[in-house]
């Protein structure tokens, strides 16, 4: 069985005096998929991705990575293959300067430290950081702080990249140039987002969460053509879908969800 595949069965999660944040989740992310999660503030999604890394524990089900399942004695293994990059970049970045940032994974994962210099310029291309390796985190804007994290977790070369609201604070040129790596980058994305137009472009799957529970897992196009769906999710159709029109409202992407998660 592959170590690209990600597993989730029946999670269950709760903050200590808050309903559950999450109630039996369970879904496959397949090798090669990219796969957006969507719903209202709330709905789960940053509770979702740290389960998935172990930064929380959940109370119900387990986590799978091929035939291995999460607990402390495989933690390590799950984070040499998952790249988990933060929704504020500030809970990433701590080192002197940004070059140091980028190489603290790779000299971590055992890299060469002669090696670390190539490793951290071809991570800070990809996001187009070049420039900020000798600047110091706390100087950045809030866009470029943003693209180094994602570099840092770039630069150890992970199997699987979780991302939570990548595209939050970025400028439109800095959204776009996120948007043409993710299209690039081959293996496995679960990306936990409100840019509901960034699935569109890159995403072939959506599951979509409400108060903690799955309500549909399908194809973008037919999720974002459910008015029903969207509204019991609390959500809208995406921007350009607005603005261009699209098919009649088609109830099958919650209906099947339903189905499966039943």
């Amino acid at each position: 069985m592959s170590h690209h595949l990600l597993i989730a069965r029946d999670l269950a999660f709760a903050y200590p005096d808050q309903r559950p944040a999450l109630d039996g989740v369970s879904f496959a992310l397949h090798h090669g998929e990219a796969v957006a999660i969507v719903g209202a503030n709330g709905a789960g999604k940053s509770t979702l991705l740290m389960l998935l890394t172990g930064c929380l524990s959940a109370s119900r089900g387990e986590v799978l990575l091929g035939h291995i399942r999460l607990d402390k004695r495989s933690l390590a293994a799950f984070r040499r293959s998952i790249g988990f990059v933060f929704q504020n970049p500030d809970d990433q970045l701590f080192m002197p300067t940004v070059f140091d940032d980028v190489a603290f994974g790779p000299l971590n994962l055992g890299v060469a430290p002669a090696d670390v210099p190539e490793v951290v310029s071809q991570a800070l291309a990809a996001v187009g950081a070049e420039a900020l390796a000798a600047r110091a985190p706390w100087q950045l804007s809030g866009g470029q702080k943003r693209a180094v994290a994602i570099a840092g977790v770039l630069a150890m070369q992970p199997d699987i990249l979780l991302m939570d609201e990548p595209s939050d604070a970025l400028d439109p040129a800095s959204r776009r140039r996120l948007i043409s790596l993710l299209q690039g980058f081959e293996h496995s994305k679960l990306i936990a987002t409100h840019d509901l137009d960034l699935v569109l472009d890159v995403c072939t799957r959506v599951i979509v969460l409400g108060e903690g529970r799955i309500l549909a897992d399908a194809h973008p196009l037919e999720v974002f053509a459910d008015d029903a769906l969207l509204a019991r999710a609390s959500l809208e159709r995406p921007l350009s879908m607005q603005t261009r029109g699209s098919a009649p409202a088609r109830p099958a992407a919650a209906n099947r969800a339903g189905a499966e998660n039943g």
